[in-house]
């Protein structure tokens, strides 16, 4: 899910849940204050969002690249620069293999 599509998907199920801010935040690990630079158009970090990603689609409903970079990015061994390093590789790589 692009930054766009992630942005406008984010806005409709929070309407649809009737959900705070607040109470988003908690359900998906993401400081309020990031969701509303989201909503302005700023873009996320990889773990951000994978976490709002994960919480949009539960697990049986996502592709195989957001399963993987959950399971980087809830790695605890790795550092957050070597997580997004991390994640470029393996998409690319995916990409390149699954055309």
């Amino acid at each position: 899910m692009t930054p766009h599509q992630l942005r406008l998907t984010l806005v409709v199920k929070l309407k649809q849940e009737k959900l705070s801010w607040r109470e988003l935040s908690r359900l998906t690990g993401v400081p309020t204050s990031t969701l509303f630079n989201i909503c302005k158009g700023r873009i996320p970090t990889y773990e951000n969002h994978a976490k709002i990603e994960a919480w949009l689609e539960p697990k049986e409903k996502q592709d195989t690249l957001s399963i993987i970079n959950q399971a980087i990015f809830a790695d605890g061994k790795l550092r957050d620069a070597d997580k997004e390093k991390l994640s470029r590789v393996i998409t690319r790589f995916y990409e390149a293999v699954t055309k």
